[in-house]
């Protein structure tokens, strides 16, 4: 492993990191209508995953982790830093 894949590795693994701590947030609210209930959710950004997001009304019902859209963010990470290092790996290319 050469210089240049060294250090797109590293990147490569920091990124996947800072996208752990950081993940994507959704909210869940409920309401009531009648004897119906009806769900939404709804996208909220990022926040740090030790730190709580705060309910702003009596019909929320949490705060979860994105963990689709965080699966799919890092699954794009490892594809790409996996691309560069097969891409910028020295020695002669293979003649087909």
């Amino acid at each position: 492993m050469n210089r240049r894949q060294n250090w797109i590795l590293w990147i490569g693994i920091v990124v996947l990191v800072v996208l752990c701590i950081y993940p994507p947030w959704y909210r869940r609210t409920a309401r009531f209508r009648g004897a119906t209930v009806t769900y939404r959710e709804q996208q909220i950004g990022r926040n740090c995953l030790w730190r709580s997001l705060p309910l702003r009304d009596i019909e929320m019902k949490g705060n979860y982790v994105d963990f689709q859209r965080l699966s799919l963010e890092m699954l794009a990470v490892v594809l790409i830093t996996g691309g560069l290092l097969v891409t910028l790996r020295k020695g002669n290319p293979k003649a087909p």
